[in-house]
């Protein structure tokens, strides 16, 4: 039982490390992305991994990531931007999305 305990906070760690980012992902997949908007008090919760099972079918799964954050979230793939450019680069990628996701609580 230990082990379990101590194995799970280990496998996600390393999936987190894993994951893609999400400039790197827009030039490997020429699909329009799916933009996934939130307050960032909701990262980490089991929606957004539900979510990307569904919604990387359509397209990348991307999102702005959390400023100061050392391992993106599971679920979507995250891009980093300073304070100062992420209202322009938010329009940016609206104009370039299939879909909008935005998830308000």
């Amino acid at each position: 039982m230990v082990t379990i305990a101590l194995a799970a906070p280990l496998f996600y760690a390393g999936h987190k490390l894993r994951t893609r980012d999400a400039n790197d992902l827009l030039k490997a997949d020429k699909r329009q992305p799916v933009l996934y908007l939130r307050p960032f008090h909701n990262d980490g919760e089991k929606f957004e991994q539900n979510l990307a099972k569904i919604v990387t079918k359509i397209g990348p799964f991307i999102a702005i990531g959390k400023p100061g954050e050392k391992l993106s979230t599971l679920g979507a793939n995250r891009m980093y931007v300073s304070n100062s450019e992420w209202q322009q680069k938010v329009l940016k990628l609206m104009k370039q999305s299939k879909i909008g996701i935005l998830h308000i609580c």
